[in-house]
């Protein structure tokens, strides 16, 4: 069956769509499956459910975008979901190699003034309890991509 329709269909036929939509940041927990990772600024997302405190940067969220859309570029399996028509948010959707999970992984990016930024990162799992920690090895991964530019260890709730 998997080499007839692929496990790309069949993750769909099972779990439906792989995109599984936006999410707002504002008062975010995550669930109680431990196959997600969430990383927000302190005062945005629910401060316990979160695997990291955001970092601040310094450079402003349109350039701390552009340089996570590069980072992003970096790994394979990847596809960028959302239509580029917010300037302050990225939505993409990543497949494990072997057997092509899908994980969904929505991004906004803050500006905090000074030309500083932060962001907020969720990325979770459609399928399965558990993905022994892919989604916050990812999304480390992407961090430590763009590490140059941050400049303190947490970055508090942005401006409105």
């Amino acid at each position: 069956m998997a080499t007839t329709f692929g496990w790309d269909r069949i993750w769909e036929q099972l779990a439906g769509p792989a995109d599984l939509g936006i999410v707002e940041f504002e008062g975010l927990s995550k669930n109680s499956s431990p196959n997600q990772a969430l990383i927000c600024p302190d005062g945005v997302c629910k401060d316990d459910d979160r695997d990291l405190a955001s970092p601040l940067y310094s450079v402003d969220a349109q350039q701390l975008r552009a340089r996570m859309i590069d980072a992003v570029a970096q790994t394979t399996d990847v596809e960028r979901l959302d239509d580029d028509s917010d300037p302050l948010r990225l939505r993409y959707l990543a497949r494990s190699r072997l057997m092509r999970f899908p994980d969904t992984i929505d991004m906004a990016f803050y500006n905090m003034g000074d030309s500083r930024s932060t962001l907020a990162i969720y990325s979770r799992a459609q399928v399965g309890k558990t993905d022994f920690g892919a989604n916050l090895a990812r999304v480390k991964k992407w961090l430590a991509a763009i590490r140059d530019i941050s400049i303190e260890e947490t970055a508090t709730k942005p401006e409105k």
